[in-house]
């Protein structure tokens, strides 16, 4: 009996059993989610907040706020958007690196859904610097003619754009524009501040009596000589417009003609639906399409105050209308920023219609007319210069790609020899009477300068090369070397925290990285987001007393440690290869984490 009555007790609890799971399957509530659920993939969007994409950015994505396990790594194309292609989970987190100059970032920003928008806000450079278009401006204060003292940070608070105006007394097209600027500034002064500051060396006496005379109404200032070198090729007058968000939005060398350019300008740029962007050419924002005014290229009656200063700033990229004239033949295979390549002299090739490279998003009030293209008239190629080669028994020997000068007799050339190897370099000469022939070529001066890429052949080859003088009269020529980022003579600071080295494919030189410690400690390179095995990578520790320490990063091995003394400094090589050596290992981004303890 008790048998029989076990028997039907089991057969009850399976029969309540399985009604139980037939009615789960009908149950409408919801399971509770998995918080570790992954999205597919995602996008990060970063923009300033004026609304520019920003390209180029480092973005790191981590599991969690710890960052202590990394799943992806992407940078930002040209419409500010990074894709990650691994699985992310819900509060994930990205970290941003490499940020333009200016821009504000957190610390990490939370991945809540698959398309992440990051906005950045802008903060002026501390200490006065050279400036390109595009670049967030750096705070600065001039004190006017009146004693007043004007800060950039300050007038943003209240107006919707600065404009820089640099002149100096004895300018002509300075004092030529001056009427039309006065006349746009009458009309938009409530939205705009004009800033005309001197940098010539001009005394306060006489930057005082011209304001006087000529009827400025804007505020006038002397500028210290730093002023001098924030632009390259800087010739007067130059107009820079700094937009409310703080950026250089346009930039414009030479005298405006018409009161009218101005204000076509200022009503873009204090328009209400102004989106952060920037303009290479103020005619592109004109109605009427009008000729700029011209450039100021005479010697002033002061020979110690030149109107173009050529011979005495570094090149940059943010005066506008500076592509060189003749066609390069070969384009650098890693230029330094800024630095055009200069071709031989040649007849000029037509010029390209200047239209600004980020084009605005809101047009002004009244959109400008497309600005036609002429074709310039087809110039005759001018006779290379040929001066008597004066030393070509005894050349000036340089051991070494170091900035060197050379004095040159007037109608003369040298020989130099350049000893060492070298594999990107390029040549820097800013006069205009100075030219240089280069294996069987020779380069002249083109807006101010010549640029040319060089090569050697090998460590025991002198690499040839004549520097000449066009000129009427003795001179000394500065010779500057200008080295790619990350190259030997070039190197990268190496940071603590995660750090993004783009390798060539094959590279047997390498991407060079320095670390000085500030103490004594243990320096920590972990090799993350690649296959350690395609990776060479050296440590070198210098000491002209000693012979250098060299550390490897062993076959099978993802970490590199080394202990370096207290302000010792450590040259990091990073380079590509193949394990089976067979030199078919692609370009690649090593992602390199870096600690310091």
């Amino acid at each position: 009996m008790m048998k029989k009555f076990r028997s039907g007790a089991a057969l009850l609890l399976a029969v309540v059993m399985l009604l139980g799971m037939l009615s789960g399957c009908g149950d409408d509530t919801p399971d509770t989610p998995d918080a570790t659920n992954d999205l597919t993939g995602c996008t990060v969007e970063v923009k300033s907040a004026g609304g520019k994409a920003l390209e180029g950015v480092g973005v790191y994505v981590y599991t969690d706020a710890t960052k202590a396990d990394m799943i992806d790594f992407a940078r930002t194309d040209a419409n500010g958007v990074a894709a990650i292609s691994h699985g992310v989970p819900v509060g994930g987190v990205a970290v941003l690196d490499k940020l333009p100059e200016g821009y504000v970032a957190e610390e990490s920003y939370t991945i809540t859904t698959a398309e992440t928008k990051i906005t950045l806000q802008t903060q002026l450079r501390p200490e006065i610097g050279k400036i390109a278009l595009g670049d967030v401006m750096f705070d600065f204060t001039v004190t006017d003619t009146n004693g007043t003292a004007h800060t950039l940070s300050q007038l943003l608070q209240t107006k919707k754009a600065v404009v820089l105006n640099l002149w100096y007394v004895n300018c002509a097209p300075c004092k030529a524009e001056f009427p039309y600027l006065v006349e746009a500034y009458g009309k938009y002064k409530d939205d705009i501040e004009v800033l005309a500051i001197n940098p010539k060396g001009d005394d306060e006496a006489a930057i005082a009596a011209f304001v006087a005379e000529h009827g400025l109404t804007f505020p006038t200032a002397k500028g210290d000589a730093a002023w001098t070198s924030i632009t390259s090729n800087l010739a007067y007058p130059t107009t820079v417009i700094i937009d409310r968000f703080g950026t250089v939005a346009l930039s414009h060398t030479g005298g405006i003609d018409s009161a009218k350019t101005f204000e076509d300008a200022f009503a873009y740029f204090t328009a209400d639906g102004y989106v952060q962007t920037t303009v290479e050419d103020i005619m592109d924002l004109k109605i009427e399409n009008e000729p700029a005014g011209p450039v100021d290229t005479t010697e002033p009656t002061d020979p110690t105050q030149p109107t173009n200063l050529t011979d005495t700033v570094a090149p940059t990229d943010f005066a506008v209308n500076t592509e060189p004239t003749q066609a390069p033949t070969k384009a650098p295979t890693n230029a330094p920023t800024g630095a055009p390549t200069q071709a031989p002299t040649k007849a000029p090739t037509n010029a390209p219609t200047n239209a600004p490279t980020n084009a605005p998003t809101k047009a002004p009030t009244q959109a400008p007319t497309q600005k036609p293209t002429e074709a310039p008239t087809q110039a005759t190629e001018p006779a290379a210069p040929d001066g008597t080669l004066v030393n070509p028994d005894e050349p000036v020997e340089q051991y070494g790609f170091v900035d060197f000068s050379i004095e040159v007799g007037a109608g003369e050339k040298k020989l130099v020899y350049m000893i060492r190897t070298i594999n990107e370099a390029t040549l820097r000469i800013r006069d205009k009477d100075a030219y240089v022939i280069y294996k069987g070529e020779t380069y002249t001066p083109s807006n101010g300068a010549i640029y040319i890429e060089m090569e050697s052949e090998g460590s025991f080859t002198p690499l040839e090369l004549q520097i000449g003088n066009s000129g009427s009269s003795k001179k000394t020529f500065d010779v500057e070397f200008l080295f790619p980022e990350g190259s030997r003579e070039n190197p990268v600071a190496l940071k603590t925290g995660n750090n993004t080295v783009s390798c060539a494919a094959g590279n047997d030189q390498g991407t060079f990285y320095t670390f000085t410690a500030s103490k004594a400690g243990t320096l920590t390179l972990k090799v993350k987001s690649i296959d350690p095995d395609t990776v060479l990578l050296n440590i070198i520790i210098s000491d002209m007393q000693e012979i250098p320490t060299v550390v490897e990063l062993e076959e099978g091995s993802d970490t590199l440690t080394i202990d370096l003394p207290a302000g010792a400094t450590a040259e990091i090589v990073f380079s590509t290869k193949d394990p089976n050596k067979e030199w078919k290992i692609p370009a690649a981004e090593i992602v390199i984490s870096a600690s310091f303890a």
